[in-house]
């Protein structure tokens, strides 16, 4: 073989050798990527299915203390029972963690003797920014107080009750008094975000809803 062709067939083989280790090198990039892509694809799923488990609504009345005590503005739920008192009746409870923009919502319906119901009638009067009936649709301003704080209790659900007005918020049986509320801006006053709390009482089923929200 003349040196002209030895060497043309040396450099063919010198080029193959590196087109080989040119293609596992891309090889190796792709699965570097692949791997990293899957792992980005595995975190994002994970963290929705956390955020999902750790904003689910928590109903279970044995999860009542904890919630309050460690899961909870104090100033908001003061006017809450520390515990569900032992002579209470058909408890229900509601919990929504708050989550980015997202409210969190935190309220106990029971039903008690009629002694308490009104102790906590006459005590939450004193105390209220505003009372109304359950179906009072609110007319107010800014300056005054927003009742979009509770669009409806969920401790009440619309299927108990029937109203001809389509904004009420509880049976007219129930007076609602807030007890707190404050916007997240006064100046100008804003209530985009903001915070409040009250009870709702009906002396004719003899049941009190505590209920706090912030947002």
């Amino acid at each position: 073989m003349s040196p002209v062709c030895h060497g043309l067939l040396t450099s063919a083989k010198k080029q193959n050798w590196q087109g080989r280790q040119d293609m596992k090198k891309l090889k190796q990039i792709f699965k570097v990527v692949v791997k990293a892509v899957a792992v980005v694809v595995i975190l994002i799923v994970a963290l929705n299915l956390y955020t999902l488990w750790s904003i689910r609504p928590i109903t279970s009345i044995s999860a009542y203390e904890k919630v309050l005590n460690k899961r909870w503005h104090t100033r908001l739920v003061k006017h809450f029972p520390k515990t569900v008192p032992p002579k209470a009746e058909k408890q229900i409870f509601f919990y929504r963690p708050g989550y980015l923009q997202a409210g969190s919502t935190i309220e106990l319906r029971m039903r008690m003797p009629g002694e308490f119901i009104e102790r906590e009638i006459i005590e939450g009067r004193k105390k209220a920014k505003l009372i109304l009936r359950g179906d009072q649709e609110f007319v107010g301003n800014d300056d005054t107080v927003s009742m979009i704080c509770k669009s409806r209790f969920m401790t009440f659900p619309k299927e108990e009750f029937q109203s001809a007005n389509q904004l009420a918020l509880l049976p007219g049986d129930f007076e609602i008094l807030l007890l707190s509320s404050r916007p997240y801006e006064t100046d100008p006053i804003s209530w985009n975000h903001g915070d409040c709390s009250g009870i709702s009482v009906s002396r004719k089923r003899n049941e009190v809803i505590y209920w706090a929200e912030d947002w």
